[in-house]
């Protein structure tokens, strides 16, 4: 069964509590209030890595509440967020980006995610021109990131609860229509979420939305500034930038080993000019904006034929003519030495 709220479901796991003692942690309490990545020290960085691959990728990482935070439980901010900056509607940041030839793609959610702490990930794979013009690449990232907060506090808000709304509709849609799984996994799914979910919503999880939290969203935009976020440049071309090249880099630095898989790598704090310009960035000169929710997420799954000729519904459904194909042969759509192919309604 896999309605959530189902009455038995409810029963069957309202008495499987956590281990005594088990906790629900919030962000850096677990340690005595100590922080594992702190502004200023850890954070607040760029950072520069020599791949072993060709690849060209800018991330930015901000320090964020764990996932099983009770506000990000309940409101979801990091999936609306998710969801909005990895937009690729007409006008969204992937759009412009793309459109401009600097992107090859972009993601972001949740990366690194852990008990005490996690990290929001906005990630982008940058075409030759994009890590050349990487300034650009990261001004429209926050330029963008500056509109969803605007949004979130004014007159806009209500655009992002018509988003927080789309993907419960979506993740309601998934549910209701998943498939049987492996019971094996189904119970260990199962006992995970009962250390992050109520008895009542065990059987959807993550897939729940719950309520749209203004408060909670806000606060979790206000972390993504750059004094809260480590900025990773990867291109094997890094090393032959010169002066002159793009001021999102650390070529002030020394490239040094990393200690667990040698991988050459060089940072430095975040120089001032910069992080002034990210964490109140101008607005955009045109052509970048917060898409409009989906019209076109589904909400009516009843059928045509479940029409029984009474009511509105049947009176405006046209006649459907169902062809009795039960004594029409196969037809032979391909007949070759090695494979003949047929075919029948």
């Amino acid at each position: 069964r896999l309605q959530g709220d189902s009455g038995s479901d409810a029963e069957l796991f309202a008495t499987a509590e956590p281990p005594v003692g088990a906790a629900f942690p919030t962000w850096n309490t677990k340690y005595d209030g100590a922080a594992a990545f702190r502004q200023g020290v850890e954070l607040g960085i760029i950072r520069e890595v020599l791949p072993v691959k060709d690849v060209r990728q800018l991330s930015v990482a901000f320090a964020a509440p764990p996932a099983s935070d009770p506000r990000v439980i309940a409101g979801q901010p990091m999936k609306v967020l998710s969801h909005v900056l990895g937009h690729e509607a007409p006008e969204s940041l992937h759009s412009v980006l793309s459109e401009a030839g600097l992107i090859a793609g972009l993601s972001s959610g949740a990366g690194i995610g852990t008990s005490d702490f996690s990290f929001f990930t906005v990630t982008l794979s940058l075409t030759e021109n994009g890590m050349n013009r990487r300034d650009d690449v990261m001004l429209l990232l926050f330029q963008y990131i500056g509109l969803i907060r605007s949004l979130a506090k004014g007159d806009g808000a209500e655009r992002l609860e018509q988003f927080h709304d789309e993907l419960r509709q979506i993740s309601d849609i998934n549910f209701n229509f998943s498939e049987g799984s492996n019971p094996t996994s189904f119970v260990q799914s199962v006992s995970k979420r009962m250390f992050e979910h109520a008895a009542p919503d065990l059987l959807p999880g993550s897939n729940s939305m719950g309520k749209h939290d203004r408060d909670a969203l806000v606060d979790y935009l206000s972390l993504m500034t750059p004094a809260n976020a480590i900025i990773t440049v990867i291109d094997q071309a890094l090393a032959e930038e010169g002066d002159d090249g793009p001021a999102t880099s650390a070529r002030r630095a020394e490239w040094a080993k990393e200690k667990w898989y040698g991988a050459p790598y060089r940072e430095v704090r975040t120089p001032e000019g910069l992080a002034t310009l990210w964490a109140d960035p101008p607005g955009p000169e045109g052509g970048l904006t917060v898409p409009g929710p989906n019209k076109f997420v589904p909400s009516d799954f009843s059928l045509r034929c479940d029409a029984d000729g009474e009511g509105p519904e049947a009176a405006e459904a046209e006649p459907i003519e169902v062809a009795d194909t039960s004594k029409v042969p196969p037809e032979v759509l391909a007949d070759e030495p090695a494979f003949r192919l047929w075919h029948k309604m």
